[in-house]
């Protein structure tokens, strides 16, 4: 996803609208956060396409986890027909309104686009995060174009710096 304008770069996508959810202006959304409820922190809000992106706020009035979805309600969606013109939306934050993190904490999102490096070598730049069953993977793509997925797992990390993430790595892990 690109946004354009600097702009963009102080919100932080939680969601999008998949459709409307009962005939009361309800929404029906695919939370981008690991855990559906954290969607539920946030009650302001801003709504936006992709490309244009072009936030427009809106305030959570209420909302509840069912399943791997969030349903919530939005001010000034009172009704079906205005919840089905925000489907395909997406829902942003204020990067400003992000919990603080410790110092050893971080936000998955800010390793894509970080180097990978081990044992003092670059082998390639995070492109993104996949679920897996049991750990998170880092999809990593070396300068040939290889694809090298990585667990993200605190044993494999040593450190994190601004432009890239410190692997200690398990020997023949990238050769496979």
């Amino acid at each position: 996803m690109t946004m354009a304008g600097e702009q963009a770069g102080s919100y932080v996508l939680l969601g999008k609208i998949v459709k409307p959810h009962g005939i009361r202006g309800e929404l029906k959304v695919f939370p981008y956060t690991e855990l559906p409820e954290n969607v539920l922190e946030y009650k302001e809000l801003f709504l936006s396409l992709a490309e244009p992106f072009h936030p427009e706020q809106r305030s959570m009035i209420n909302g509840r986890v069912q399943g791997k979805f969030v349903i919530m309600r939005l001010d000034r969606c009172n009704d079906r027909n205005t919840a089905e013109l925000l489907a395909g939306m997406e829902i942003y934050i204020e990067r400003s309104a992000l919990p603080e993190l410790d110092d050893d904490e971080y936000y998955l999102r800010e390793l894509i686009g970080k180097k990978a490096i081990s044992q003092g070598q670059e082998f390639g730049t995070i492109r993104d995060i996949v679920s897996g069953s049991g750990h998170d993977l880092l999809n990593i793509i070396s300068a040939e174009g290889k694809e090298i997925l990585v667990p993200l797992v605190t044993e494999f990390i040593i450190e994190f710096k601004v432009d890239s993430v410190v692997f200690d790595l398990p020997p023949g892990l990238l050769e496979l």
